[in-house]
């Protein structure tokens, strides 16, 4: 998944609405079925939640893919993106996600929706997150229910961003934004000039 992009200004503004929309999160339910007892809903970015599960209501809690019906025309950028991976999927593969900043906290959420939603893609091989300066996705349900993902073997992710780069620490919003998975912190051994 792609950074936020400057190339035209209405792909900029399209761009930068999209992560200044966190000062309201969107709740789900709890994509997890055994785990919806301990944690019923989660509650995500709104504007990272925008850009997969575009503006349903819907939370996408029946969403299997021997049911989705990838002929339909479901505007949930989430199944779409799901259709396409299992036009061409194989028995054996893994999943891999990448996404830089922008792209990087949707990549997130792609791959909690993923491992948590259909076991064919984290069957025998964990989902496998690669992220670049990502700001933070969720709040402490999502945080949890992420982790126990990790535990289960459907997921795993590993978050890399250089020390002084803002954008990981964003959005703050006095802690209520939380970090998933394994931090890298790239640190410069020289000042940078």
């Amino acid at each position: 998944f792609r950074g936020t992009t400057n190339t035209t200004p209405r792909n900029a503004w399209k761009d930068w609405s999209t992560n200044l929309n966190g000062a309201w999160m969107r709740t789900i339910k709890s994509p997890i079925q055994d785990f919806k007892s301990s944690v019923s809903k989660v509650r995500l970015h709104r504007g990272f939640a925008k850009v997969l599960l575009g503006r349903a209501t819907a939370t996408l809690t029946s969403l299997n893919s021997t049911e989705l019906d990838c002929n339909a025309d479901n505007n949930i950028p989430f199944e779409d993106i799901i259709c396409q991976i299992e036009a061409i999927w194989v028995d054996g593969y893994s999943l891999y996600i990448t996404g830089h900043s922008l792209g990087g906290a949707v990549a997130t959420l792609f791959g909690f929706l993923v491992a948590a939603y259909d076991d064919k893609f984290s069957k025998t091989l964990p989902v496998t997150l690669y992220t670049y300066a990502s700001p933070r996705v969720g709040g402490y349900y999502f945080r949890k229910a992420f982790k126990y993902l990790e535990r289960q073997g459907k997921l795993r992710h590993a978050r890399v961003h250089n020390e002084n780069d803002k954008v990981p620490l964003l959005p703050w919003m006095f802690g209520v934004y939380k970090h998933v998975g394994m931090e890298f912190r790239l640190r410069a051994k020289y000042p940078v000039v």
